[in-house]
């Protein structure tokens, strides 16, 4: 297959898509950043990038969480060793910390993971260190 047919194909696919995120979102921030079309296989292809977008950042903040959660269970399980707990003690210890124990296993996306994982794809949603609200007058 040459690149004019696969396009044509994925093109066809597209006019039978019902993106995740509605078009009209789509057009809205499409016609916000100056971008105008009539052509409704470009906006769900565009849908079709930010819903990429969406789960690739979700999965990774979601990899930074458990990484997250695996260093503060192993960190809590070795102090509590180091103190002579017993292995009973570091394991309640670990259930109380919603380690691997824990029957309510939940997770909770926080603002840290999911900079750590937007810094990947250079989104910068980080506070500066200094902010000033009252305007320069020279």
């Amino acid at each position: 297959m040459d690149d004019a047919t696969q396009l044509n194909d994925f093109l066809e696919v597209l006019a039978n898509y019902a993106p995740t995120v509605p078009e009209e979102v789509v057009e809205y921030y499409l016609q916000q950043s100056g971008f105008n079309t009539s052509d409704p296989r470009l906006v769900r292809m565009v849908a079709l990038a930010a819903h990429k977008f969406l789960l690739d950042v979700s999965h990774d903040a979601l990899q930074y969480q458990r990484i997250r959660a695996q260093s503060s269970s192993s960190s809590a399980s070795s102090a509590a060793t180091a103190t002579g707990a017993s292995a009973t003690s570091a394991a309640a210890l670990m259930a109380a910390n919603g380690g691997a124990n824990s029957a309510s296993n939940r997770v909770v996306l926080t603002m840290e993971d999911l900079a750590a994982s937007l810094k990947e794809y250079g989104v910068s949603i980080c506070k500066p260190e200094y902010v000033s609200d009252v305007a320069h007058e020279s």
